[in-house]
């Protein structure tokens, strides 16, 4: 399943032409188990095996392989402006403009299948940048008012009232699943429940262009896993680690541990938390940590390095893009070289091609027990 909510408007005609990155009869498949382990099933289990066709680049027609040209091997970014979607490089040249559209909101990026998902006009909207006609595709009319961001690999919505995602895509058959309830397991708050009795009220109405999309995506050709960052153990900034921290809740004993951004010779280390006492859940809060100079900066870089620690912020989730040589800011307000960040006009929700994702959660051994300290 894919999960997804955003939004458009009406239909328009659309060719189909075969997907570029559908593999024909001859490529080689590959075999995987549930676990995503290869090589795992039984000759006598291949009848019941599911085949993952080989990855094949888009076309050098389609829409992708059009941003990457005109990137020039910068990292391309997939902004979200006033005025539509674009795609920017780091250094602020705008590429290309994907979608004109004034009243368009929540757009997000499925990097598996190179879909770009917006709402607009209360319909879900799709761009394929496999595809080689710049034309978005209404999937949905009469959704309500939903975000829209997509992990990579997972379907789970962040911020999503439902618990789980409150429309969820099917491909086989092409559909959806309405789930417009609060699991008992994660009890809702007042003001989410509400939003789910008004999510009840809408009627989602799948289109006939939609329903040819989503056929298309049934056991698609899905890029290459990318590999995690792994914390390091080396990366320790003396005058941080083994104190209380700069914040009021302090560290719990992992202060300056971090994941090392290699091509920028920096670390993101964490240096304090943050604390919701009502929920009791801790969110960790980082710095950039220069081991050459032992200086600290924000992640955002909007104070200068120093030797000693000055902010730290609640920004540790950055994305690298798939070079390694770019970060987008997590709250999505700008996009980070080694020279600096800049603004780009709008929010910066994906890179055309993504790369790891500092995992924030493994930069804490704990994340209660802040309240009260």
């Amino acid at each position: 399943m894919l999960a997804a909510c955003a939004d458009g408007r009406r239909e328009r005609p659309r060719s189909s032409p075969a997907s570029p990155t559908t593999p024909d009869a001859a490529a080689t498949p590959v075999l995987e188990d549930a676990g995503g382990n290869r090589d795992a099933i039984a000759a006598g289990d291949l009848a019941d095996a599911y085949v993952v066709p080989t990855w094949m680049e888009p076309s050098a027609e389609s829409i992708y392989a059009t941003l990457q040209h005109e990137a020039g091997g910068e990292p391309a970014a997939l902004v979200e402006t006033p005025a539509g979607l674009v795609a920017v490089t780091p250094t602020g040249v705008v590429l290309h403009q994907l979608v004109k559209a004034k009243k368009l909101a929540n757009a997000s990026y499925d990097a598996r299948f190179s879909i770009i998902w917006f709402m607009r006009g209360g319909a879900l909207v799709a761009l394929d940048l496999r595809d080689t006609h710049w034309e978005p595709i209404v999937v949905l009319e009469q959704m309500p008012p939903l975000p829209s961001y997509l992990f990579p690999g997972t379907n789970q919505l962040p911020d999503d009232p439902c618990g789980r995602p409150c429309v969820e895509l099917t491909t086989n058959p092409p559909g959806f699943e309405v789930h417009a309830e609060r699991s008992d397991v994660v009890p809702g708050t007042p003001t989410e429940l509400r939003r789910i009795q008004a999510i009840s009220k809408y009627k989602p109405v799948l289109t006939e262009s939609g329903a040819t999309f989503l056929s298309k995506l049934k056991n698609p050709a899905q890029r290459p896993r990318i590999s995690p960052l792994e914390l390091s153990a080396d990366i320790i900034a003396p005058n941080v680690s083994g104190s209380k921290g700069p914040m009021r809740n302090g560290c719990n004993g992992t202060c300056g541990r971090g994941f090392a951004l290699s091509a920028f010779g920096w670390s993101v280390v964490s240096t304090g938390r943050t604390c919701r006492c009502d929920d009791d859940v801790c969110t960790p809060r980082c710095s950039l940590y220069d081991p050459v100079t032992a200086r600290f900066a924000p992640i955002s870089r909007n104070a200068p390095w120093t030797a000693k620690l000055r902010r730290s912020e609640l920004l540790c989730d950055i994305e690298l893009d798939a070079s390694q040589i770019a970060y987008r800011l997590p709250d999505g307000s700008g996009v980070c070289t080694k020279d600096g960040c800049r603004k780009v006009g709008g929010r910066v929700f994906a890179w055309l091609t993504p790369g790891p994702i500092v995992p924030s959660q493994q930069l804490g051994e704990s994340f209660s027990d802040g309240c009260g300290s």
